[in-house]
This record gives C-alpha cells, structure tokens and sequence, in this order.
C-alpha cells in the first residue's frame, strides 16, 4: 500500500504518538535530535543535470518505505512483513528485500510494488547480487545454506550448503565467485557461480564476520576475532592475517581499491593499505563502531557508533574532521550515487535523518518508523573507470632544487570511440599527497596534471597521488611511489673576496703528493672558511 507521508524537518519538536523516549546512556531520541538540530535549514538536494532521480528504498517495522532523493520526500511503502537485507539489482529494476518468514520479496521499482514472493528457507539475513544482475545469493544462518535465485525468473534454482552460520554474502566483480563467511565453523566458503556448487572452503581465525572484495577483484578481506585475514581470489587461500587491525565490524573497501577500513568496538579505525597489506594508520573514533559509509570518491568515511554519534573522516589525512549529529542505534547508513547525502536510520528511533555531505550538517528529518533492515538506492548512470600513473623528475632530486610530479589520468579500460560521445578525456583536479599531508591541487590539463615543489627535505618521501573523477568518470588513486630526495652536497668554501688593503687571497689549489709532506718545503695556501676573512688567511707567501 502506497501513502504519503508527512517529512519532519528540524523545527517540528513534537514525538510521535505512542513512542517513549530511550535515555540510555548516550543514547539519542528523536525529540532531542530535533532539539539539538533546530538551528538547521530543511533543504532539498540539487538535481545534477539530466541525471535521472534516484529513490532510497528503506526497510522499516512492516514495509519498505521509498523516498525521492531529490526532495527528501517519502513516496510509497511496500508491504513487506518485517524487512531485513535489501539489494537492488545493476539497472534498478528490482529490489530484493529478505522477509522474516521464509520469504524474499521481489519489489518492482517503476511501480513500486510486488512482483512476487520467493519462498525460501527460514531466516533469510545476507543478500548479494552479482554485479551482471542474473542471480541473487541469500545466506540463511539458521539453516547453514545459501539460496540461489534467478533473478530473471524470480525463482530458486539452488541450495549451496555451507558451513556454520553464515553471516556476510560477496561476490567477486566478474560475477564468478560468491564469498561466504561461516561464523560458527571459521571458515569461509567460495561457491562458484557456474555450477552453484563450493569450490573451496577456507579455513580462517575466530568468528569470520563480514566479506569484502577489492575492485578488481584480486583480494577478499574477511574480518575476524581481532584480526583481518586477506584471501588471494586466485589461489582461494590466506595470502596474509592482519593482526594489528581489530575488527567487530565489516571491513569497508574504498572504490579505488587502495584502501580497506576496519572499525572496532572500542574505538580504533584501522586503515589498510592494499598493496602492502598493513596497517598504514589508526584513527582514535567513538566507541563500538556499528555502521561505516564511504562517498563514492572515497574523500570522506563515515563511521555510525552505539553510543548516538556520526563521525566524518578525511580519508586522505585519516583525521576526524567532525561529528556531525547524534544518532540512533543501531545505525544504518546509505549514501547517495553522487555523494551529496547521507542517511541514517536506527531501530531506536522512527525517523530517517538526511545529511548534508558538504555541510556535514543534518537538513532534514523524515518519518519513516524504525529501521530495523537495511536501506538501497537506486543506481546513477555508470561512470567510466579511470586509473592515475605518477612520475617523478629528477628523480632522485637533490634538496633545495625542483622536482616535477606529473599525474596522467586514462580511462581503464580505454573505450573505443562511442558515436555522439563528446570527449573520453577526463576532467577535474589532482591532488598530490606527501604520505597524508597536501602538497597541491592541480587542474586536469589533457588527461595532465604536473605540480612542481623545491620544499622536500631530504630522505625518502612517500608520493601519491588521486584524482577526484568527474561527472562521467571514477575517481581513481595511484599506488605509493616513493621519491628519494638527497643532501646537498658540502659547501665548498668560495675564493675569498678581497679585503680593502689587502691582496685577494688565490683559490684553494690540489696539493701534490710531494706537497703534501709533512717536511715538503713548498706551501700551498691553504683553504679557510668565508667567515674567517682575516690575516693570515688572505695573504699569499712561501
């Protein structure tokens, strides 16, 4: 059943009826995030040009409520007897939410309505689709089994057992292999998406929670008991344990790949660096960390904790920049294909809040009900994947003297002219990073941009640098590249200037090796540094 519902914004202090207030420690209600925020200007987010609408798909007490992004406006509720999961395929056409009964229910997006009911086993929790849209895989804890659908037929097509509770669903972006991880047997299962039967069981560390992929697909990153496990995709085995990055949460991949983010419920954030598979910093955070969101050009991470709080993180400096609003528990979170909001729902509260991403700043207040499952949206038009390259010259430099960084941005891979395509060069800026500090913002110039910089003190510098995409390509980052730059080399002290009076003293002169006996009885003049410009220093004689 579709019906309007009424957006709450900042200004309307009232709670709901028949809602109590929570006051447990730290814990916000809805009343006094619109007392806290009453400074706040309801807006409505601008609408790119010609980019379609996107819809937020929320899973509330008893239906999936749908909201236009463009207004922040709920428009419809589906029926849907206590959500969980929700995935929407590729092209937005369908969103699958997991029902409480045995049940996964089909949702039409251009009508907002059910296509149909898909019976499964009991307890349907994970949910993924695979990236081409042909199948959707559902993890049942309960039964320890994965539920295989076609999407195109809406039907179950197989049952893949797994091993115990498996809690977090991935699949690999060639749509080949499905990730499980099995709480209970410590162990992660690779089903292969062509025969829908294991291709390898993986044997992990305590408690394998949550599953993510890299991009391209390489590596698999499973968080454990205190602990990340890093699985090699083509071998299926442990190519390296983490064991200084705690984690009680899904490990968060950025969308350059370079990146993974593991949050820990005592208040460590830990930040791996893919290509080296180590800790590269740990940001201090609030405590138990339940939710993270990261923009789509992975500038900004978004971590959602228990105790009622948002933090923002620059992802390039690894800083809080800000908390931005109190919060519900446990969050949800889910941000928009351009990046521009952000929003957070909780069980513990009956409205959805809409965040200013530019801000950092709540605008809006929607009541939706509790969220209890999880929240979609509907995809942007695609963007074309871009890959940066970095050179250094000189290189190595010497102190004091230029170098030259030059950042060359390509589509990846690159496109075969499209008819009506207007250009395949991307557009935008650079920005250069010395580890996690700012060395400059450069404007793309034909795929180009070059910043210059005499200021790099000696020693080992470790350069990056990321591009921030455009409006039809992805944002993109290069691999460390590590810059050398050596000491000068030791002053060698200039031929004196002469001193009014006197005569000029003559340059310094190799000795010879019979000069340079001790009992020789010829004498060089010998070199003195320019501050001690005095006799006997400038004279000359034997």
């Amino acid at each position: 059943m579709s019906r309007e519902r009424k957006p709450h914004t900042p200004d309307d202090h009232t709670q709901p009826k028949g809602r109590r207030r929570r006051s447990a420690r730290g814990r916000w209600t809805a009343a006094a995030i619109a007392v806290a925020l009453t400074m706040a200007t309801p807006t409505t987010p601008a609408a790119a040009d010609q980019q379609p609408r996107q819809f937020l798909y929320v899973a509330a007490e008893s239906e999936v409520v749908v909201i236009d992004t463009e207004t922040d406006t709920p428009t419809a509720g589906v029926p849907v007897e206590n959500p969980g999961s929700l995935v929407i395929t590729p092209d937005g056409r369908h969103v699958y939410a997991a029902g409480s009964k045995g049940m996964v229910i089909a949702i039409d997006t251009a009508t907002n309505t059910v296509t149909r009911p898909i019976p499964v086993a009991p307890a349907p929790s994970s949910m993924a689709i695979t990236p081409d849209g042909a199948r959707l895989y559902v993890a049942h804890n309960a039964s320890d089994i994965v539920t295989v659908i076609d999407t195109s037929t809406n039907t179950v097509i197989a049952v893949v057992p797994v091993g115990g509770h498996p809690d977090d669903v991935a699949v690999t972006p060639d749509s080949r292999r499905v990730y499980v991880t099995n709480t209970n047997a410590n162990s992660v299962s690779v089903i292969d998406t062509a025969t829908s039967t294991i291709a390898a069981t993986i044997p992990l560390g305590d408690l394998p929670k949550g599953v993510a992929i890299t991009p391209d697909g390489h590596k698999a990153y499973v968080a454990c008991s205190g602990s990340v496990a890093v699985i090699d995709t083509t071998t299926e085995t442990v190519a390296a344990t983490i064991k200084d990055a705690p984690s009680d949460n899904p490990p968060m991949v950025s969308p350059d790949g370079t990146r993974v983010y593991v949050a820990a419920w005592r208040g460590l954030l830990s930040v791996i660096e893919t290509a080296t598979d180590t800790v590269m910093s740990t940001i201090r955070t609030a405590v138990e960390a339940r939710a993270m969101a990261i923009t789509p050009d992975g500038f900004r991470l978004y971590v959602a904790s228990w105790i009622g709080v948002t933090q923002v993180i620059d992802t390039a400096t690894n800083q809080v920049l800000a908390d931005i609003i109190p919060t519900g528990w446990p969050p949800r979170m889910q941000i928009t294909p351009d990046g521009s909001r952000l929003y957070i729902g909780a069980s513990s509260w009956p409205l959805l809040a809409a965040v200013d991403t530019k801000l950092n700043r709540l605008v809006n207040i929607l009541n939706v009900g509790r969220v209890y499952g999880g929240m979609a949206i509907t995809p942007a038009p695609p963007k074309v994947k871009t890959s940066v390259s970095l050179t250094a010259s000189p290189d190595p430099v010497t102190a004091g003297t230029f170098v030259t960084l030059t950042a060359t941005v390509t589509e990846t891979p690159a496109p075969a002219k499209a008819a009506g395509r207007l250009s395949s060069t991307p557009t935008g800026n650079v920005t250069f990073f010395d580890y996690t500090a700012t060395l400059g913002v450069i404007p793309l110039t034909n795929g180009t941009a070059a910043f210059s910089t005499s200021a790099l003190t000696p020693g080992p510098h470790r350069i990056t640098a990321r591009y921030n995409g455009d409006d039809s390509h992805t944002a993109s980052r290069t691999p460390p590249f590590i810059l050398m730059i050596t000491p000068p080399a030791p002053d060698t002290p200039p031929c004196a200037e002469p001193i009014e009076g006197e005569e000029p003293r003559p340059c310094p002169q190799k000795l010879h090796k019979r000069d340079q006996h001790p009992r020789s009885p010829h004498k060089r003049h010998q070199s003195c540094s320019a501050s001690h410009r005095k006799p006997p220093c400038h004279h000359t004689g034997r």
